[in-house]
């Protein structure tokens, strides 16, 4: 194979057509940067025979970087990715504490492990943040959601206020740890994250159903992610979303969701998240299976996380199969007591209405005496869903207390 050790700023093929090298069958990688930094590795051929039809093996990596900074493997114009396949380990190893080593725009596929592999062997985990060192800063990878013939739909956690890069690739098949592979190079965006690091994306393309996506996320320093957990393009949406939207209703936060087509619909399931990582399912709504008519759904978190939350639901069809909603994220600060009002306030006849943004449920109001003694003999309903009337009719006047789930509001009977 090649080598470069302490040897810094060299070309090894080039974008032009022809100038590319075949670096295959060799005992160890094919090619290995060993504290070698700003080298340029693009159009060759790197486990395989000269076309690319089969493998002949490199019998490590097929490129293999160690404590090397600022290389440049591939690149997303004509003729500048690499073929990396076939080879006995990772089609790419990134170790030891170089960092800016760019690896975009080539076709991986089929090696011994995984495709792009950073740091200690095997998928290196998310963390939140991204606030982790080491080989490429560790950088972390997207998190698709949904994939179908025309789109690919995701999110990803990373360094707060930073544009990064996201590629997008194609394979038959996804590796067996599910993360990867990238036989195909199909296209890039780029999303910058906000405060808490968290950025969404919707990425158009062509897809062809049955083949898996898989992504990689650079940022601004060069530095690649490992290849993100596949998933496989589906050719219909189940689910026709028109508005997905949550708010904070005094002391609960509403999810409001509205279908205008359901194809084998089962149900929703809600989930809940404080990093945009780490998801809780919360609950689950029925669906309408299959269907055409527009449908609105609701979901009450009545038990929201003080600051902020992102909320997503995941529909799942009958088969078992899956796709998540869009994610959406707010900030929830408790101040129920000051929803909590009565009218008319003073009352004459005797009448009052209790409001709440909330579901209130008539069961759990308390009516007491000024004196705190409980009121058995005060009739209570139901209005509306957040409204219930209290009749004061057969007490005297003066000063009560209308008690629902530990807040309180006085009502004074003239």
């Amino acid at each position: 194979g090649i080598e470069m050790d302490g040897s810094s700023n060299n070309t090894i093929g080039n974008a032009t057509a022809g100038n590319g090298n075949v670096i295959s069958g060799n005992g160890f990688s094919g090619v290995a940067i060993i504290g070698s930094n700003g080298n340029s590795i693009k159009n060759n051929i790197i486990g395989l025979n000269a076309a690319g039809s089969a493998s002949i093996s490199n019998n490590e990596f097929g490129v293999e970087v160690v404590n090397s900074s600022n290389n440049t493997i591939g690149g997303i114009t004509t003729n500048e990715g690499n073929q990396i396949g076939g080879n006995r380990s990772a089609g790419v190893r990134v170790s030891g504490t170089g960092t800016g080593n760019s690896i975009r725009g080539n076709g991986i596929n089929a090696n011994g492990s995984l495709g792009i592999d950073l740091g200690t062997a095997g998928v290196t985990a998310n963390d939140v943040g991204d606030g982790d060192t080491g080989a490429n800063n560790l950088q972390n990878y997207p998190v698709i959601t949904n994939t179908f013939t025309n789109v690919v739909v995701g999110s990803i956690n990373s360094t707060p206020n930073t544009v990064l890069i996201i590629d997008v690739y194609d394979s038959p098949a996804a590796d067996i740890s599910a993360f990867g592979e990238g036989e195909v190079y199909r296209t890039s965006t780029t999303v910058t994250t906000d405060a808490s690091g968290n950025a969404t994306f919707s990425i158009s393309a062509t897809f062809v159903p049955g083949r898996f996506v898989s992504m990689t996320a650079t940022d601004p320093a060069g530095s690649t992610s490992e290849f993100a957990r596949s998933e496989v393009v589906r050719n219909v949406m189940p689910v026709t979303l028109m508005l997905f939207e949550a708010k904070v209703v005094s002391n609960q936060v509403r999810l409001t969701w509205t279908t205008t087509e359901e194809l084998n619909n089962d149900r929703f399931e809600i989930e809940r998240a404080t990093d945009a990582l780490n998801w809780l399912k919360i609950g689950s709504v029925k669906g309408f299976g299959s269907t055409n008519v527009t449908n609105t759904y609701q979901f009450i978190d009545d038990s929201p996380e003080t600051g902020t939350s992102y909320y997503r639901f995941k529909q799942v069809d009958f088969d078992g199969r899956f796709t998540y909603s869009p994610i959406k994220a707010l900030s929830f600060e408790e101040n129920f007591s000051e929803r909590l009002t009565a009218y008319p306030n003073p009352t004459a006849n005797g009448s009052v209405i209790i409001v709440l943004d909330q579901i209130l449920e008539a069961s759990a109001a308390t009516v007491l005496s000024q004196t705190g003694a409980k009121l058995n003999n005060t009739p209570l309903r139901n209005l509306t869903p957040n409204k219930i009337t209290i009749d004061l009719s057969a007490q005297p006047p003066g000063v009560y207390l209308v008690n629902i789930n530990g807040k309180t509001v006085k009502v004074l009977k003239q």
